[in-house]
């Protein structure tokens, strides 16, 4: 509906090579992904705030979607490299109020083979940068173009799979062979007495979070007043505006970042100064004692050898 950055529309910050405000095709309906390529940036506090304001247009409106207790947005704060379609968590939004999402960035580091379990090779797939959930979403359309040679939906990056031609099923093909085959595939992959692993996807050795505080208030009477020009067409009422827009501030609270290293807490030297005590302690020897043991076993077995030698 409107993209405002520190009072300019998003719009106007448009180049020939990149745009803030892209839509894609997810398995639940259509997903706005606002700064896709991670270039707009801002200050931490009120100064380098993101406002963006969305008309929900409930007319619009299935007879199944208006029976449902939440009405309006999921909204999800995610990195620019991941997808809608491995997110699995959002918040509820709902038109008639402003929100402000208070966020804070956290970096995970984990260990790759042999001492952790991340995989290191793998950094992108199709549905973006790699990670648990980005690798399963890829599992499951491999699996579906295997059984019926379509997907529901168009994975985002399929050039990162180019041994596979993604392709979308008709509705019938949905109903005759792609329901069918994601049933059977999330019952196989739930199954807790398969002792085969159906994907083989391991965690990222690097992942990004951003972890929100939300608060939010109705809009008021006066401001809903100021913004009924700004409406499409067929609208013209205060209750118009409060029954469909909603605001979002979106802000840093922060600029620091919290970065979160897996580290080995038992290593080589750990292991050594244990052996050199357990030593130590029954047969009063030191890991000195036990390197000059093996020296002088050394030294014995080699004279033994040499002695046969000669004697021959």
């Amino acid at each position: 509906y409107q993209r405002r950055v520190r009072g300019y529309d998003v719009d106007s910050f448009k180049d020939e090579n990149s745009s803030y405000v892209v839509m894609d095709l997810t398995k639940s309906g259509n997903c706005f992904r606002i700064n896709p390529e991670g270039k707009l940036r801002g200050k931490g506090g009120d100064y380098g705030k993101v406002t963006l304001k969305f008309f929900a247009d409930l007319n619009e409106y299935s007879d199944s979607s208006r029976k449902l207790p939440q009405v309006g947005y999921a909204v999800q704060f995610h990195d620019h490299e991941q997808y809608a379609s491995s997110l699995t968590t959002a918040f509820w939004m709902s038109p008639g109020l402003i929100y402000k999402a208070d966020l804070s960035l956290t970096r995970e580091f984990r260990l790759g083979p042999p001492a952790g379990g991340c995989n290191d090779t793998v950094l992108y797939n199709t549905h973006g940068r790699h990670e648990q959930n980005s690798c399963l979403e890829q599992c499951k359309d491999d699996a579906m173009m295997a059984s019926c040679g379509c997907v529901l939906v168009l994975p985002p990056l399929p050039e990162n799979n180019p041994g596979v031609k993604y392709r979308a099923c008709t509705l019938q093909e949905w109903a005759t062979c792609g329901l069918p085959a994601y049933i059977d595939w999330y019952s196989r992959f739930v199954d807790q007495k398969t002792e085969d692993e159906m994907c083989h996807c391991y965690p990222a050795c690097k992942e990004t979070f951003y972890k929100a505080s939300l608060s939010s208030s109705i809009l008021s009477q006066f401001y809903a007043e100021d913004h009924i020009s700004m409406l499409p067409q067929g609208y013209g009422t205060v209750a118009d505006v409060t029954n469909n827009l909603m605001v979002i501030d979106i802000l840093f609270t922060t600029t620091q970042e919290v970065e979160i290293t897996e580290v080995v807490s038992y290593g080589w030297g750990n292991f050594l100064g244990d052996v050199g005590g357990v030593l130590g302690l029954f047969l009063g020897a030191s890991a000195f004692t036990l390197i000059e043991l093996i020296l002088f076993l050394v030294a014995i077995a080699w004279s033994t050898v040499k002695r046969l030698v000669t004697s021959k």
